[in-house]
């Protein structure tokens, strides 16, 4: 039996807790909306919780008419990864551990893999990182290289692939946030990727080897504290780490938000713009429902005279996805996703498109530029570094 037949079996017993409650799909107690991102854009069961759920239960069953077509398995690995589904399911399931299963299962089982999906491993494997790029380029953002690799450093910031390669405005910001506070703190020039991608579809094997490469790195320095600029590295390290390991993350990690955060507080610090702002705030997934940290971006955006929030409809538990990381294989699935999210946004009448996520901000900015609109999209980061 395959690694994630043997997954799937474990389901047996919860699968059928399955009662039909429809909460996994809609969102209709903060207007008409659907939960699930996927669903909410293509409209077919098969997209959404309840159609994958389905799928499992066929899987279990040994129903033989079920075929792991190209249709299928497209379906399959179309998640966002999001977790709103498990957020509100009223059975309890684990559905986000089951759906990274299923696209386990479909890897070892069908023909149809999305050339996405492929490529992108691939990309990791020889490269170390989800773009594939050189690491002759890797710090071509980083004006001090002075501090790279410092061993004494108490603090080490994990810069992360979609922001070390792509969004690296905000590796620049955090860097500058650092130095102004007096950070004792270092980048590894050798840091690798979380191993996310391969935790997104089910590979746990995969996943962890990633994860334990840089657990080593960090253990060659005096560092207590890992500091994260990305939501979806974070989790995979003190969340999808420990669940697929039973180890515990050796290290005290913390987000870049909570940084600034106890640092403002601890020394009594406001800020203020000299004109009136208005900016509306994208929870990130990973960090909302995947770390539960709501209320410490508005804690800070608080702290700001002059600047005032204007929520969108969908925040903070409920908030809807920016489109999706790797598993979102199809990439018209992810525009129309970022375009919608993009949209209740710009409905706020906000200026600014706050997020604290460098793929919510690669996928967000390209939901603005489609629908032609001058809201300007940053991260949180970038606002403070402006400021302090």
């Amino acid at each position: 039996m395959v690694q994630s037949e043997a997954q799937l079996k474990e389901y047996l017993n919860i699968v059928y807790r399955c009662i039909g409650c429809n909460f996994c799909l809609e969102n209709s107690w903060v207007g008409p909306y659907h939960g699930c991102p996927i669903f909410d854009v293509m409209g077919f069961e098969s997209y959404g919780p309840r159609g994958r759920n389905l799928i499992i239960k066929r899987i279990l069953a040994n129903d033989e008419k079920l075929k792991l077509d190209k249709k299928l398995t497209e379906r399959i690995f179309s998640c966002a990864d999001c977790g709103y589904c498990e957020e509100f399911c009223m059975a309890g399931l684990p559905l986000v551990e089951m759906f990274r299963t299923l696209m386990n299962y479909a890897l070892e089982h069908s023909e149809y893999i999305p050339n996405s999906i492929e490529s992108a491993h691939k990309r990791l494997v020889n490269k170390d990182n989800i773009f594939g790029l050189s690491e002759e380029k890797k710090f071509d953002w980083l004006e001090d290289k002075s501090v790279l690799d410092r061993k004494d450093a108490e603090i080490i910031y994990f810069v992360g692939c979609t922001t070390l390669y792509n969004q690296t405005q905000i590796a620049k910001a955090i860097v500058s946030i650092l130095k102004k506070t007096h950070a004792n703190f270092t980048i590894l020039s050798n840091e690798k990727c979380c191993g996310y991608p391969f935790y997104a579809t089910g590979d746990l094997k995969k996943g962890t080897k990633f994860t334990k490469e840089n657990i080593k790195l960090f253990k060659q320095t005096n560092a207590k504290i890992v500091l994260f600029s990305c939501p979806g590295c974070m989790k995979t390290f003190i969340r999808d780490y420990e669940k697929a390991t039973k180890e515990h993350f050796p290290f005290k990690a913390m987000h870049i938000l909570e940084y600034i955060n106890n640092y403002l507080k601890e020394r009594r610090i406001f800020l203020h713009f000299d004109r009136p702002l208005s900016a509306t705030y994208h929870d990130p997934c990973h960090l909302g429902r995947g770390l539960k940290l709501y209320d410490i971006p508005r804690e800070l955006l608080s702290r700001i005279e002059n600047l005032r929030l204007i929520e969108m409809p969908r925040a903070r538990d409920k908030s809807f996805c920016c489109g999706g990381a790797l598993t979102t294989n199809n990439p018209k699935i992810k525009e129309k996703v970022s375009e919608r999210r993009a949209k209740e946004a710009i409905d706020t009448g906000a200026q600014v498109f706050l997020q604290a996520c460098p793929t919510c901000a690669l996928n967000l900015k390209k939901g603005v530029s489609k629908l032609k609109s001058d809201i300007v999209v940053k991260d949180i980061v970038e606002l403070f570094d402006e400021l302090l």
